[in-house]
């Protein structure tokens, strides 16, 4: 939101000059205009997935990932320039 009002203020125009997205889809999107582009997470998954893997080490269990993998999902709104559109 910071970013865009710092846009309007400098004339530059979102998405037309300038496309912003976001991460986390949480609730501070609703507060730009234009709607923010963002990737949304399920963030209690995460919240859930490294309380449940800090309890396992504190028990003395070694992981056998390194790495967790969680899916994320694009969720298009208004702050991303459409690149697939006939130029003018």
């Amino acid at each position: 939101a910071m970013l865009m009002n710092t846009c309007i203020k400098k004339g530059i125009r979102v998405p037309e000059d300038l496309s912003i997205m976001g991460f986390d889809d949480n609730q501070n999107r609703r507060l730009c205009r234009p709607e923010l582009t963002t990737m949304h997470q399920d963030i209690e998954k995460k919240g859930v997935t490294a309380a449940q893997r800090l309890i396992d080490m504190i028990h003395g269990e070694i992981p056998k990932e390194h790495q967790i993998v969680m899916t994320s999902e694009l969720v298009e709104r208004e702050s991303v320039r459409d690149m697939t559109a006939t130029a003018e």
